[in-house]
């Protein structure tokens, strides 16, 4: 089994009356035998080279195969084939060769000895398993996912496993937070700064609320950039006012003066920034000081909203998932 799998059959299909190369079984088997399916499966391993389906050679090249009692040759036209036997191959040779003319590049693959004259010929040479085979002859040639399915199987369940147990990490992770939270506040009401402490407690729980947002505000904000095709000088996100828990974000792109020198420019440039972003709500241009060969535009991301907005799709996703 394992030797079948590093060997190759090649074999000649002669075409059928359409023109096109014959099916490997009944090229490999008699038509009559009722098991030719079955000893074409036994040589699936094996990869099976159909010579007749050569791709054409170069203009005024031939290649020629000399081999048990057949000589099959092929040249920018068609491919050959030439029954000869021990006695007559070398004549049948110089016939086959005799066809071409002088100019012609000629490359004869064989194991045989050669007479002289046909090797003083400027013949060119090659033992049989220097033969040229293509991917057009090769008639079983595995499919991508014959070929790379079990690797592909096996990072899944890989992924899988990691995916498993990253889940489980950060759940692990989150059960430890709370519990210092709930703690946190079962002992802040011991001490005499509950107040200051009860804060905190609530700005950490606020930041948590929105934690998930922030990372997908930007992805929201820069796929808006990328489909405008704006190249920023700078841009970054910034919460507003003092509270602890910010009630929206501050976002400011710089951009060279050369991209919209002009406000009729810069104003559908920011229209079109609002309108394919689903975080920004509000967008304006500040003064920019003379000379400057920058200039800013600041928009308005309310994160409450933006958190309802969320909320609800998620809850439509997750509908959608247990209705599957």
């Amino acid at each position: 089994e394992q030797s079948r799998r590093n060997m190759a059959l090649a074999f000649f299909s002669p075409r059928d009356l359409h023109g096109e190369p014959m099916e490997p079984s009944l090229a490999l088997f008699p038509e009559e035998d009722e098991d030719s399916l079955t000893n074409l499966q036994h040589l699936k391993n094996l990869a099976l080279f159909d010579l007749c389906r050569a791709l054409p050679a170069e203009p005024n090249h031939v290649n020629i195969i000399l081999v048990a009692d057949i000589i099959f040759h092929w040249d920018s036209q068609d491919n050959y084939i030439q029954p000869t036997t021990e006695e007559t191959w070398q004549e049948d040779l110089k016939s086959v060769l005799a066809g071409y003319p002088r100019t012609t590049e000629k490359h004869i693959f064989t194991d045989w000895s050669l007479p002289p004259e046909v090797e003083a010929d400027g013949v060119h040479t090659a033992p049989l398993k220097n033969i040229p085979l293509d991917t057009n002859m090769w008639v079983n040639q595995p499919t991508f996912q014959e070929k790379y399915g079990i690797y592909a199987l096996l990072i899944g369940v890989i992924f899988t496993i990691f995916t498993y147990f990253g889940l489980s990490y950060q759940t692990d992770l989150t059960t430890q937070v709370n519990t210092k939270t709930r703690n946190l506040q079962t002992a802040t009401r011991l001490y005499a700064n509950y107040a200051a402490l009860e804060t905190k407690v609530a700005a950490i729980e606020g930041y948590n609320n929105y934690n998930a947002l922030f990372p997908i505000i930007f992805k929201d904000i820069s796929l808006a950039i990328t489909d405008n095709n704006i190249t920023p000088e700078s841009f970054h996100l910034e919460a507003t006012g003092k509270k602890t828990v910010p009630e929206s974000l501050l976002f400011r792109l710089r951009l060279k003066k050369e991209v919209a020198p002009t406000f009729a420019e810069q104003e559908p440039l920011a229209k079109r920034l609002l309108a394919s972003s689903l975080a920004l709500q509000k967008i304006r241009k500040p003064s920019t000081p003379d000379g400057s060969n920058t200039f800013e535009l600041e928009g308005l991301v309310p994160i409450n909203k933006f958190a309802e907005l969320y909320q609800k799709h998620k809850k439509a996703q997750d509908s959608q998932k247990e209705k599957k």
